[in-house]
């Protein structure tokens, strides 16, 4: 057989190969990109696989944590140069202004209700702007820490996460898996239980702020799928991502969560690097990394109940 024959069977091989191949859960949750709202939104606007604009939304939805991550995004989506964003009403009573004529709305889901119409403050005319109000915690920031890693410990519990602390060397930030332990429960309560899903392991050597911090971490590696989920209704089940889009999303999901709670956390060394120049970033889902915020924050604020199991899990 001559060498272009002999290649020609190791390329049909191959291809043989790559059909037989089993996609795995990443890609299968992939390929229904049209059940991912957040994320055909993003693809069709075109601009946030660059890391300026993906870093802009990051950054425009710390500054709006009055907000849900979700009204945030689609705030951004919808006026990315907003600042400061209230209902009409709002802007009548608490500063006097009204909205100019021909104003569009910015259009957001409303807690309890259909939608509701917000207008950013160039939008407005009358009384002078006092200085607008940061939205900032009045706590130093271990305090505030302290009471929020409380929170998100406990509420690890509802979803069979068992938090620990090993006597590591102090450059271990945390990790989670698999439990590997059969019929053990965390107790929640005198009345209830739930089973043990998964070891969170973190340094005793942390303070509250790095504990919190490599907690949430961990947590958004879980809540965005990347070590798969036990009921694709609670999240998603993304196993076989890549290393780097792994570690890119939880990042990202970290960063803004403790933005958004007015902790310290610079950008690790995975998101520095695409920070320092405009360059495309890797693959990654805005809607995964959201709904793991959005998630999390309510963890941290002790807004957490048990899961139901569905019918076919």
């Amino acid at each position: 057989m001559d060498n272009s024959r002999h290649q020609d069977s190791i390329n049909q091989q191959y291809l043989f190969e790559l059909d037989e191949r089993k996609p795995t859960h990443a890609e299968l949750w992939a390929s229904q990109q049209e059940k991912h709202s957040l994320d055909e939104i993003s693809a069709a606007m075109g601009t946030l696989q660059y890391s300026d604009k993906f870093f802009e939304a990051l950054e425009f939805m710390a500054r709006f944590r009055k907000y849900s991550p979700f009204n945030a995004f689609l705030m951004y989506v919808q006026n990315p140069s907003a600042t400061f964003a209230l209902t009409a009403s709002h802007w009548l009573s608490d500063f006097d202004r009204k909205i100019r004529p021909g104003a569009v709305p910015l259009i957001l889901l409303q807690p309890m209700g259909p939608v509701m119409f917000l207008f950013d403050v160039t939008d407005t005319d009358g009384a002078p702007l006092p200085e607008l109000p940061q939205l900032k915690l009045d706590l130093p920031e271990n305090e505030i820490s302290g009471k929020l890693l409380d929170n998100l410990i406990e509420c690890c519990k509802y979803d069979g996460i068992r938090v620990t602390r090993a006597q590591s060397g102090s450059q271990l930030g945390g990790v989670i898996y698999p439990t590997e332990t059969i019929d053990q429960e965390i107790e929640i309560n005198d009345n209830l239980s739930v089973p043990v899903r998964y070891e969170l392991v973190i340094s005793e050597h942390l303070d509250n702020n790095q504990s919190f911090i490599s907690i949430v971490h961990e947590l958004s590696h879980l809540y965005c799928g990347h070590i798969g989920s036990p009921d694709a209704r609670w999240w998603p089940d993304r196993l076989g991502l890549g290393q780097l889009e792994c570690e890119f999303e939880a990042s990202a999901a970290a960063w803004l969560i403790c933005s958004r709670m007015d902790l310290t956390y610079g950008l690790d060394s995975t998101l520095e690097e695409y920070s320092e120049q405009v360059q495309q970033i890797p693959q990654i889902s805005i809607e995964c990394i959201i709904n793991a915020v959005s998630t999390i924050e309510r963890m941290a604020k002790g807004q957490t109940k048990i899961r139901k199991k569905s019918n076919n899990s």
